[in-house]
């Protein structure tokens, strides 16, 4: 979850950069006509730039994923096929303690 979440954090962070990295080249590159205003396709552009190094990055990290999995699966690091843990026997001064305790019913209790 938490690699989502930064993910995610990095993704917006650099579509932020590339709005404002946009808006200053768009600011900077036009002519003294039109400085000021701000030019849409050079936005569009940068814009489009940031979003395909981020899609590249996604798939590197999608490639990396899928091939973690793959080894755990392999590796057999995966919970499948591996038996519930059994709890803990208590020993007989455990359970007089939890007994008078009052903490076992006894009356619903099955023996072991």
């Amino acid at each position: 979850m938490e690699k989502n979440e930064e993910e995610e954090k990095a993704r917006k962070e650099a579509e932020e950069a590339a709005k404002k990295k946009a808006a200053e080249e768009a600011a900077n590159s036009s002519d003294e006509g039109t400085k000021g205003k701000s030019d849409p396709i050079a936005e569009a552009r940068a814009v489009n730039e940031e979003k395909s190094k981020l899609l590249d990055r996604e798939e590197a990290l999608q490639a990396k994923k899928e091939k973690f999995h793959a080894e755990q699966m392999v590796g057999g690091h995966t919970q499948a096929g591996q038996a519930a843990a059994q709890p803990a026997k208590e020993t007989d001064e455990e359970y007089t303690e939890k007994f008078q305790k009052g903490e076992v019913n006894v009356f619903n209790e099955s023996k072991k």
